[in-house]
């Protein structure tokens, strides 16, 4: 992912034993954007095909423009993502190489101003899947000849949004 493109600083410190790897310091900057995260694998004595993995990535708001690999494909491709997770796995040997399992996967991921070919990303067409967080206006259009669904789920007790069937997207 860092093929073509171009950063101001890259640090990292890492330390290793027999029973464990810490990353407790990576840091990436570029202008302005920064992207800090820390790991540590822990695993029996003096074998590293099995273990435990728990890491942390967290960014200020990162212009997506500057990341050459991905507007390179996307003209226009602009806005600001911010992102803070947290990650925990396993990992063992199986027969046909090694298994990752997945635990627990905790992150929020913020997108502001996104745009694509000057056109905002969360204009949608038919077959588009939206999804709106809690709290943010969103429905579904109705266009002539054209069929729209809306799954809600929402915190109301009956989960829907009791639209009339000749309700235009009102209520």
């Amino acid at each position: 992912m860092l093929e073509e493109e171009r950063f101001d600083s890259l640090v990292a410190h890492a330390v290793m034993n027999d029973r464990a790897i810490n990353v407790p310091t990576l840091s990436l900057v570029a202008g302005p954007s920064r992207v800090d995260a820390n790991a540590t694998f822990t695993h029996p004595v003096n074998d590293m095909s099995r273990g435990a993995l728990r890491a942390h990535v967290a960014s200020n708001q990162v212009q997506i423009a500057q990341f050459q690999s991905l507007v390179k494909d996307r003209p226009g491709l602009r806005g600001l993502l911010t992102l803070n997770g947290d990650a925990t796995a396993t990992m063992q040997p199986i027969s046909t190489g090694t298994d990752i399992q997945l635990n627990s996967l905790n992150a929020n991921v913020s997108a502001r101003n996104l745009e694509m070919e000057g056109k905002g990303l969360l204009v949608s067409e038919a077959g588009d899947v939206v999804l709106a967080l809690p709290g943010r206006f969103h429905r579904a259009g109705w266009a002539p000849g054209q069929m729209d669904t809306r799954l809600a789920f929402n915190r109301s007790p009956t989960m829907q949004h009791n639209f009339a069937e000749d309700a235009n997207g009102r209520q």
